[in-house]
């Protein structure tokens, strides 16, 4: 019989990523390279280099699982290593990087502030910006034998929150939400120039 196994979750991981922000037409997801326990996953922008900037600022230098590190290089359209600005943030430049990292996004639909539109509890556990993802499943072959055709599937919303650094100078925290168009808090999208709204 065939030994049939899941793939490697930092090859899951990569996929995560390549599903989500890489299906921008601007980003283009290369596949993991490394082995043992050091792996690189490089990211190429090739258009505005705002986007590599953005781009670099929302995703982690590094993840671990385990004792595995995947390294996350993001090269400009010169493909020129685009550095960590680690730069303090406000709900509005915070949005706004978001909406440029995810410009012409299938995925994306647009930021909403929270600030003074949820309860304060509500407010520390959904944070200060939320990013409305479409309605929409990200899947992709895994190797996952639970799944009929072996693959792994997902809400969007939930993949980009996998991937994404949630936290952010000073005290600002970011959460994904799944559009709805019956919900009158994703009414008010912030920085609509970068948006698809669908």
């Amino acid at each position: 019989m065939e030994n049939i196994r899941l793939s490697p979750p930092w090859y899951t991981f990569a996929n995560e990523i390549k599903y989500t922000y890489g299906l921008s037409p601007y980003i283009t997801v290369n596949d993991l390279e490394g082995e043992g326990d050091k792996y690189t996953l490089t990211i190429k922008v090739n258009y505005d280099n705002d986007i590599a900037t953005a781009l670099r600022n929302v995703l982690p230098l590094t993840h671990k699982i385990g004792n595995i590190t995947i390294d996350i290089v993001v090269l400009n359209s010169r493909d020129k290593v685009v550095p960590v600005t680690n730069k303090a943030y406000t709900p509005q430049t915070l949005a706004q990087t978001f909406c440029t990292a995810l410009y012409k996004n299938p995925l994306f639909i647009g930021t909403v502030l929270t600030a003074k539109k949820i309860p304060p509890p509500m407010q520390s556990t959904i944070g200060d910006v939320v990013i409305v993802i479409r309605k929409s499943v990200v899947q992709f072959f895994n190797d996952d034998i639970s799944d009929l055709c072996s693959n792994y599937n997902e809400v969007a919303a939930k993949v980009f929150s996998l991937v994404t650094k949630l936290n952010y100078r000073p005290h600002l925290k970011i959460s994904f939400s799944t559009y709805d168009p019956d919900c009158l808090l994703q009414k008010n999208i912030y920085c609509k120039n970068y948006c698809n709204l669908y």
